[in-house]
């Protein structure tokens, strides 16, 4: 019967690992935000028009990782929340 039970350090692994996962995406979009007002601050682009956009796109992809830490934050919360929801529905009728 016990291999039908919620299994909450599954769960807990993975919400783990997704937070890890979080922290290291923080990481990266400060680094390329670093990375972004390097280049704006640069004289050395020939082209202004090839800097501007690459700037641009590089915002994007700043926006686009923003966006998804964001919707992995959700999960997380998502995920703890019918978590404790389960343990306790089990525990209530053990």
């Amino acid at each position: 019967m016990s291999t039908y039970l919620f299994d909450e350090s599954s769960v807990s692994s993975t919400m783990s690992s997704m937070k890890s996962d979080i922290e290291v995406y923080r990481e990266s979009v400060t680094e390329l935000k670093k990375l972004i007002i390097t280049i704006e601050s640069s004289d050395a682009w020939v082209d202004n028009t090839v800097k501007t956009s690459f700037v641009s796109t590089a915002n994007s992809y700043v926006e686009k990782y923003e966006e998804v830490i964001k919707w992995m934050e959700a999960l997380v919360d998502y995920l703890s929340e019918k978590s404790s929801a389960a343990t306790a529905l089990e525990n209530a009728y053990k």
